[in-house]
């Protein structure tokens, strides 16, 4: 009876005791990897050096995009300051009238700064961040991104890992640059100057200047400021613009007052805008061409059979730029010939002046006798 009840006991008891040694091997099973796994986060934490790795690297803004900054580890240590690339910042711009120009200042690593436009001739803040800060609505800011800006983010987590990953990422290449541009458009000659590219550093303030050249181009006509033809002949008028790196959108020409572009009474009037040519390459049976320069846009007037009515005053009017007149003489051949007579009767008494007295001779003979006459009669 007694050996009963210790075998119903070891029975009911038996599971019991299963279940929990189970449940212990369970448990430390379950604390074993836990701390493997703190073990492999802390290993992640910190570095074999004691130095925040890359990866625990805390950025202002996500990886990646604008203002990111690389160099501010979570333990507060900054390893790079904003620093503005002056390999990438150009120095000197050129552009011609009326044309939309950037001026650029790359920044590197600049976290919560911000970058300011000024004109140094008056100091007068143009841009602050991407605010623009001048009634002229002209000036704005733009701001671009790094063309290195992937390669980076690539390097970065190639180098997640390592031990030595700031150093190796370092070592290989700089955190990508931002552009902070300021944009100008219908560009004027007032806007000629240096302009200043400024970083809100301590001292001293991180700055870059930029010179920028306003060209003003100008036509010239290189047949001269006057030109006589005969009726009937063609009438070529050839405008040479110059400081003028890139052809104009549009060449006007003007007869008078009238736009000779759009007018359907110019039929016979040929517009061609040529663009920079080299002076080898002009027809040389025109003595007109010597005139044109190498390299500068040409606008060539020419009108077939021009006659009487094609006389006047014609305007080359670039875009953007100075015009040039030029006065046009059409003659008919009756007109040619009594001019060129009375051009060379002029070079002879010009050039022989006994011969202009001889010419004059019976002419004060009569107002000679004349006077003899006045004077028998008062006698």
């Amino acid at each position: 009876m007694f050996l009963e009840k210790i075998y119903v006991i070891a029975v009911l008891l038996l599971p019991t005791l299963a279940v929990g040694q189970m449940s212990q091997e369970h448990l430390s099973r379950w604390n074993g990897l836990r701390r493997a796994t703190e073990q492999t986060r802390e290993q992640k934490r910190t570095s074999v050096n004691g130095v925040a790795s890359a990866e625990t690297t805390s950025f202002s803004r996500p990886v990646g995009g604008p203002g990111t900054n690389l160099g501010i580890l979570s333990n507060g240590l900054h390893l790079l300051t904003p620093t503005i690339d002056r390999s990438l910042t150009p120095t000197n711009v050129t552009k011609q009238l009326g044309a939309t120009v950037y001026l650029h200042c790359f920044v590197r690593n600049i976290g919560q700064k911000t970058v300011t436009w000024l004109r140094r001739a008056d100091y007068h803040i143009l841009t602050v961040g991407m605010v623009t800060y001048t009634t002229d609505e002209r000036f704005s800011a733009v701001r671009g991104e790094s063309p290195h800006s992937h390669a980076f983010i690539t390097a970065l987590s190639s180098d997640r890992g390592s031990a030595n990953g700031v150093a190796d990422l370092n070592s290989r290449m700089m955190p990508p640059a931002e552009d902070w541009m300021l944009q100008i458009r219908s560009l004027q000659k007032a806007d000629a100057g240096i302009y200043e590219c400024q970083v809100n550093t301590q001292h001293p303030m991180l700055s870059a200047h930029v010179l920028l050249s306003v060209l003003s181009p100008r036509a010239s006509i290189a047949e001269g400021t006057e030109l006589s033809i005969m009726s009937g002949s063609e009438l070529v008028i050839t405008c040479v613009i110059h400081d003028c790196p890139q052809s104009p959108l549009h060449v006007f020409w003007y007869h008078g007052d009238r736009v000779v572009n759009y007018d359907n009474r110019y039929s016979k009037v040929n517009i061609t805008n040529l663009p920079p040519v080299q002076q080898k390459q002009m027809p040389q049976q025109h003595s007109w061409n010597n005139a044109i320069d190498s390299g500068r846009p040409v606008s060539r007037l020419t009108i077939h059979n021009a006659n009487k009515q094609h006389s006047g005053s014609y305007v080359c009017a670039p875009i953007d730029s100075t015009p040039a007149t030029v006065h046009v003489h059409v003659f008919h051949a009756e007109e040619q010939m009594s001019r060129q007579s009375f051009s060379q009767s002029s070079d002879i008494s010009s050039s022989h002046p006994l011969r202009t007295l001889y010419s004059l001779g019976p002419l004060l003979a009569l107002q000679m006798a004349f006077l003899i006459l006045i004077a028998i009669r008062a006698t």
